[in-house]
């Protein structure tokens, strides 16, 4: 079972997956601007396009490329929920 959780301190978001590799990723906090660019993208790019805008650490970008794709989207929302990021859509 994946869980998620938030550390207050440094507010950042930690994950781990079911296969119980830990992921910690920066808050999400687009501007608008940043939302304004991608919102005629598919939902799917957009996500793609926030993860390489706020994920730098290449080793963090392979933990979440190995993530099966059903669970990313549990991620994902958990992401946005402990960010008080707005959701996307198309």
């Amino acid at each position: 079972m994946p869980t998620a959780k938030n550390t207050p301190a440094e507010d950042a978001f930690e994950y781990t997956t079911k296969a119980g590799v830990s992921i910690t990723l920066p808050p999400l906090m687009p501007t608008f601007g940043q939302l304004r660019k991608i919102r005629k993208l598919s939902d799917f790019d957009q996500w793609a396009t926030l993860v390489e805008w706020f994920v730098a650490d290449e080793d963090i970008l392979e933990k979440l490329d190995a993530i099966p794709a059903p669970e990313v989207q549990t991620l994902r929302e958990e992401w946005f929920k402990h960010s008080n990021s707005p959701s996307l859509g198309e």
